[in-house]
């Protein structure tokens, strides 16, 4: 008898391994590669744009209203499918002998890929589909999020992360140098034009709007100096924000361009 039960155990511990390996073959991307995906996560891929639209459309309050019920049945029926499917996920990650175990699965849900579905199904859990929490349904459109797991958008998101790391000191000096510039400009148009347009510029941080606005040459144009000197002072910004805004965009392309070529060179 006790020989008959550990063959039993055996067997379905075998059985267990066969189903683990299974999941994993389809759901684990790194295990096809980046570049093809499984039969599975094309359709959770497509769910996943499914919801996202259904989400959007919801926050129409003419079709949300006429459509309640329904939007609630779908917003029930893709959490229950999604949640399957992070646990059918840690279950898989199993595969991998890093992430067997209790403390394995644990190990697991701290990569960046388990993080990133907790961080887009929360939302879902925490309101139990409640369509009246409106901040909550609006957090739901993080689902597309969960696109950094499939194909080409995991290799792009690896490809900008490691960009901003090989740059992320000169990047941060550049930001340090806007943040001055931001500062002296809202200071110095506070002043020189502080008492003839009060409503814009009487304080600092009323002027640090159209400072931001300026340094990041958007230009909405809906705070302008009215003095000639103000106006002198706003061209000089302006000008020097040009140059300014122009040293961390090529310091990111250069860095994306380095990553992108080392990627290929290591593909080779």
């Amino acid at each position: 008898m006790t020989r008959r039960r550990i063959d039993e155990d055996e067997e379905s511990k075998h059985w267990g391994r066969r189903v683990q390996r299974a999941l994993h073959r389809e759901l684990a991307v790194e295990r096809r590669g980046l570049r093809r995906l499984s039969w599975t996560n094309r359709a959770i891929a497509t769910l996943i744009l499914v919801d996202v639209v259904l989400r959007v459309i919801e926050t129409e309050d003419t079709l949300r209203e006429d459509y309640l019920e329904e939007f609630l049945l779908t917003e029930r029926v893709f959490l229950s499918l999604f949640t399957l499917e992070f646990l059918l996920r840690v279950f898989a990650a199993g595969h991998h002998p890093r992430f067997r175990g209790i403390v394995g699965r644990l190990r697991f849900l701290k990569t960046y890929g388990a993080l990133v579905d907790l961080a887009a199904l929360a939302p879902s859990w925490i309101t139990f589909g409640n369509l009246h929490l409106t901040f909550a349904r609006a957090l739901r459109g993080l689902l597309i999020i969960r696109f950094v797991h499939f194909g080409r958008f995991g290799r792009a998101i690896h490809l900008l992360r490691t960009a901003l790391a090989a740059r992320a000191y000169e990047l941060a000096v550049s930001f340090g140098i806007t943040f001055a510039l931001l500062l002296l400009a809202s200071t110095g148009m506070y002043y020189v034009e502080g008492d003839n347009n009060p409503e814009a510029f009487g304080s600092i941080p009323r002027a640090l709007w159209w400072a931001v606005i300026t340094i990041t040459t958007v230009g909405y144009g809906d705070v302008v100096p009215v003095t000639p000197i103000g106006k002198f002072f706003g061209s000089m910004v302006a000008l020097l924000s040009v140059v300014l805004v122009a040293v961390p965009t090529g310091l990111f392309a250069s860095a994306v361009s380095d990553a992108s070529a080392a990627r290929r060179n290591l593909d080779k």
